[in-house]
């Protein structure tokens, strides 16, 4: 079984219409849905409530738990083999299962090639530049090929590698960094990682989150996840590019290291099967 999760806040009709399109996309009857209503203002999954057609997708609430935590919480619910981790405001090809699935027997977590919605433009994975700033691949291959990050808005994982690297990052609030902070941590760990570019899902990229994201915020996820896993130079980069924005270092770092991220960086550390000079120098990252 695929246990498909779909963190949802404030999506407004793009939840009801991501899910129609799976329906509608999926002959595959070995499918779950979950939604996770991660304490939306806008009542943007009461659709599925009362409602039979809808009656196949399982909706929990949770109290606002943020982006990384409330697909945890949906994942805790599936009976999957094979997790999904899919945005809500994404359309899927007929092709999803049947292009995506067989590629887990050759790599521990796979992707689709993600096309942003209304547009011509595919990105296929994704790479940082000098300054660690997010940028797209293109296509690199036919085939299947494997990249520095999956991009969090469809993200298939074999439950049992998801539950042994222990899911999204828990210290994460709100929105930022999840997909950069699991993939580098896959890979670290020894499990492989891969774009499928003969599957193009869609996106709707959004100038503005429909909740608040401060930069703050942002901050605080990226220089917890240089502390899970860069060496002392690259963690000092991200500090100084952090400290060169309008917020306080010094409270950030404060607060990610109250959170425990020097302690979890000693167990990630113990656990790794390749360092992070191997993970730069593999996908010819200069950082």
């Amino acid at each position: 079984m695929i246990s498909v999760i779909f963190p949802v806040k404030n999506e407004g009709p793009n939840i009801q219409n991501t899910v129609d399109s799976f329906f509608e996309n999926t002959s595959n009857s070995d499918v779950e849905y979950i939604v996770v209503d991660d304490a939306s203002e806008d009542h943007c999954c009461d659709f599925i409530e009362g409602n039979s057609r809808y009656a196949a997708v399982k909706l929990v609430r949770s109290p606002g738990l943020g982006s990384a935590k409330a697909r945890n919480f949906g994942a805790q619910l599936a009976n999957g083999d094979v997790l999904v981790f899919a945005d809500a405001h994404i359309t899927v090809p007929p092709t999803w299962v049947t292009g995506l699935l067989p590629c887990l027997d050759r790599y521990d977590c796979i992707s689709p090639a993600i096309k942003t919605m209304g547009s011509e433009a595919v990105g296929y994975g994704i790479t940082v530049n000098k300054s660690f700033d997010m940028c797209w691949n293109g296509k690199l291959s036919e085939e299947p090929f494997s990249v520095a990050m999956n991009p969090g808005g469809f993200l298939m994982i074999k439950r049992d590698v998801f539950y042994d690297i222990d899911e999204w990052q828990k210290k994460f609030v709100v929105w930022g960094c999840e997909d950069t902070e699991i993939s580098i941590r896959l890979q670290l760990f020894g499990y492989r990682l891969a774009i499928v570019p003969s599957v193009v899902i869609e996106h709707l990229f959004r100038t503005k989150h429909p909740y608040p994201v401060t930069l703050e915020v942002a901050n605080y996820n990226q220089l917890f996840m240089a502390y899970l896993h860069f060496d002392f130079d690259r963690l000092a980069k991200i500090r100084s590019k952090i400290q060169s924005q309008p917020y306080s270092l010094n409270k950030i770092e404060g607060q990610v290291l109250a959170n425990g991220a020097f302690e979890m960086r000693q167990q990630y550390f113990a656990r790794r099967k390749h360092d992070d000079d191997w993970y730069f120098s593999e996908y010819n990252i200069e950082f």
